[in-house]
Parts: C-alpha cells; structure tokens; sequence
C-alpha cells in the first residue's frame, strides 16, 4: 500500500470481501486498511462484521482496541483488549493511555516474566512506557532493537549477521520532548531519523 492510494486499497479491499465475506483474514485487512487511512469509524464497524464471524478472533479484538484508543474511547479500548490472550499489548497501552499506571506496570511486569522463558519484543515494551508518558525509558529500550542478538535459535555462536538497515544506531531526535505521549515505535523512529 503505497502513501496516499488509500482510495484504491479501499475499493480493493471491499471487493474482496464481497468476493469472500466469511474470511476473517479480508475483513481483517479491510480493517487495517481504513485504520492505517485514519478513518477509525469505519475501522470499528469492519472489526465488528469479522467478530460477528468469528467472536474470538483476536487480531480483530486488537485492531478494534487501537481504534478505540484512536478515538479517545479509553474504556471500549480496555474492554475489547481483556478479550485477547495473553500477551496483552494493547491492553497495557490502553491502560497506560488511560492514566492507570498500576495496571500498564502490571502488563510491562508480565511482559517482562515472559520474556524469561520465550521471546518478546522490545517494541511491546516501548509501545507501553510510550503510553506512560516515559520517554527516555521508551528510547532506552528501543535503542535495544539496534543492537545485534549473539544468540539466537540454531545459530551456532559468534554475533548475529546484521542487516545493512540496521547497521546506523537509533538517533534520539535533539528534543525528545517533540514526541506526543501515544506515539508508537514507528512514530519514534521517523522522528528520530529526520
């Protein structure tokens, strides 16, 4: 999807749907489609056609949740975030947008638990401490996605092969209070690279 063809995915996107109205994973992209064009209402009622298929279908639940924050809907935000499994991203951004920084601590704490045992993101926790109004912890954790992982699954030793993409560090744009609360990772790192 290029910048500005929102129109054309649109058209697209609803056509495949009324070629295949029962799959979740179309409703789902038409979803993504109207959100990424900042066209939230619209997000809202395609989530809710993709619940009527399938109630628990829980990228729906998510995608729903992030449109609801859009629109300032704290508690509609929470509500459909409490309906996804765990890990429960969303539901410590809502809470953390919402003013509930006991509850958005309780997430990171989680996150944190399970990063123990299985990978997590760094960018889950960003997302979080974004919400919380945390900057400098956001940055300091997301400046952890530019460092280069020495072990992974199957590799055999030695620091991970790095990606020319990721070669430049993170740069902290010279203000960081140029950053709205409720930004996310995406949001940062154009900031930071302008």
């Amino acid at each position: 999807m290029q910048v500005g063809r929102f129109e054309e995915a649109i058209a697209e996107g609803k056509q495949a749907v009324a070629l295949d109205p029962l799959s979740l994973a179309l409703n789902l992209s038409l979803g993504l489609v109207f959100y990424f064009a900042r066209r939230y209402d619209q997000t809202i009622e395609q989530q809710r056609k993709a619940l009527e298929l399938e109630p628990n279908f829980a990228p729906a639940h998510t995608l729903l949740s992030l449109a609801y924050l859009q629109k300032s809907m704290i508690q509609e935000a929470i509500a459909e975030s409490q309906k996804v499994p765990p890990p429960r991203v969303t539901l410590g951004y809502a809470y953390a947008v919402g003013g509930n920084r006991p509850e958005a601590q309780k997430v990171l704490d989680q996150l944190s638990a399970l990063s123990n045992k299985r990978y997590v993101s760094a960018a889950w926790f960003v997302l979080i401490y974004l919400g919380l109004g945390e900057k400098e912890k956001a940055f300091e954790v997301g400046e952890s996605l530019q460092r280069p992982l020495n072990h992974f699954p199957g590799h055999k030793g030695g620091p991970r092969p790095r990606s020319p993409a990721l070669r430049s560090p993170l740069r902290r744009p010279a203000a960081a209070d140029g950053i709205a609360t409720g930004a996310t990772p995406g949001t940062i790192l154009k900031q930071a690279k302008a």
